[in-house]
């Protein structure tokens, strides 16, 4: 399946678990989260009315597993997209070259829609920026951390 293919968080989880992780039999799931087994494959079942995977599983459940997929499906139905932080790298000095970047890709976005640009190329250019301006968060983050160590 697909992450367009599910249908609902329950369905993903399940997958994550009983179908697509070599690395944990559903049983030591389940003592892992302090659930009975049968507890958890009752919740697991999309339709059984009677239990329902509660919110508070999805943390633990992903870290078991090491599957985010739960976290990707809801950030996709939201109309968002993930950004693992080590895949943020600052390539300038100093947050000061960061942010003139930030400057630069908005002015970017910026022309592509004085100029009509299709919006799939507004959508790649705002893309850019978010990335860059997350490159300069983290580069602030890094400087503040080492002056105020």
């Amino acid at each position: 399946m697909s992450g367009s293919d599910y249908n609902t968080l329950t369905e993903v989880v399940r997958d994550a678990l009983i179908y697509d992780s070599p690395r944990l039999p559903l049983k030591q799931v389940a003592a892992d989260l302090g659930k009975p087994y049968f507890t958890l494959t009752r919740e697991l079942n999309p339709d059984d009315d009677g239990a329902k995977l509660g919110a508070d599983l999805l943390l633990p459940i992903m870290r078991l597993t090491g599957d985010i997929r739960p976290l990707e499906w809801l950030a996709a139905r939201l109309g968002y997209a993930l950004v693992p932080e080590d895949q943020i790298t600052p390539d300038r000095e100093s947050w000061q070259g960061e942010h003139a970047q930030d400057t630069q890709r908005f002015g970017e976005m910026s022309a592509l829609m004085d100029e009509g640009a299709v919006p799939s190329r507004v959508d790649a250019a705002r893309d850019n920026l978010i990335h860059e301006i997350a490159e300069t968060a983290k580069r602030y983050r890094e400087q503040w951390e080492a002056h105020n160590a």
